[in-house]
């Protein structure tokens, strides 16, 4: 059985409705205008993954460019467009004055290349110490130069995609309810799912539909969930079932149904169980 959050059937004590939306510790942040992975039409790269919010920040120091580029090769992989600077709300932060705000974008385009696109003006993104104009593919060996930080390049092949991360997730309903925002659930595409939307939480697997739902606050229980297709309808199992490891369903949605949840229910949706943290 495939699962993503927390082990659906492993028993959870109810928080009082006080602490089930407290924000937690390390949270996945979200920046404004970035609350899902974005790609543009030209950036767009087929991926066949989970997609969730851009990750916090990692910093790394000016003697730390091999594992600044593990790092950036990584996220990359998992379709971010890793920005580069000394800014906070970077993907990759090099805390150097000679580092600009937002120095430069690494990411995979559509043709599954590895490319850098400079963003510096004062001080340019350099490759192999030639000063960097727009973008360029990179090749292994390359030596990326920000500021005072080299960052060279060990490879340009994809790595694999790792299994879901349980606690990004449940630290990403938890953090995004609690502000109030509805949560778009749906299999990803490829391309946009939702027009309006605060933020999308998108999975790769075909036993989702498209458009499976929407996760919100709801000021009795704790969510509400409302379906949007038939065609994989999402299950409801409660949480004292769910604690007894019952995987079946005691309902199913019909499209445009909506229901009350409290933490620790189950939604079974395709494959997937997501009990609500």
């Amino acid at each position: 059985m495939k699962m993503f959050a927390v082990n659906p059937f492993k028993p959870v004590t109810r928080p009082q409705q006080a602490d089930a939306f407290k924000a937690v510790s390390n949270p996945v942040r979200i920046s404004p205008g970035r609350d899902e992975v974005k790609f543009s039409s030209r950036r767009r790269a087929n991926i066949d993954h989970t997609v969730v919010a851009q990750p916090q920040g990692v910093t790394f120091q000016p003697s730390q460019g091999a594992e600044a580029f593990a790092y950036i090769l990584q996220q990359a992989s998992l379709g971010h467009i890793v920005s580069i600077g000394r800014e906070a709300d970077n993907m990759c932060i090099i805390p150097l004055e000679t580092v600009g705000r937002k120095q430069a974008e690494i990411y995979f385009d559509q043709d599954n290349q590895l490319v850098v696109e400079n963003l510096g003006t004062t001080n340019p993104t350099q490759i192999d110490r030639v000063n960097l104009n727009g973008t360029q593919m990179l090749k292994p060996g390359n030596i990326i130069r920000v500021g005072g930080c080299d960052i060279p390049v060990s490879t340009v092949t994809r790595q694999p995609i790792p299994t879901i991360d349980p606690e990004a997730i449940t630290r990403l309903i938890k953090l995004e309810i609690a502000k109030g925002h509805a949560i778009q659930i749906g299999r990803y595409t490829g391309e946009a799912n939702f027009d309006d939307v605060q933020l999308r939480l998108l999975f790769a697997p075909a036993t989702l539909s498209r458009r499976q739902g929407m996760l919100e606050q709801d000021s009795e229980r704790g969510y509400k969930f409302t379906a949007y297709e038939t065609r994989h309808k999402t299950g409801y199992i409660p949480q004292i079932m769910a604690d007894q490891e019952c995987k079946d369903p005691t309902k199913y949605l019909e499209a445009g149904e909506s229901m009350s949840l409290y933490p620790g229910d189950v939604l079974k949706m395709g494959d997937f169980y997501l009990r609500l943290p």
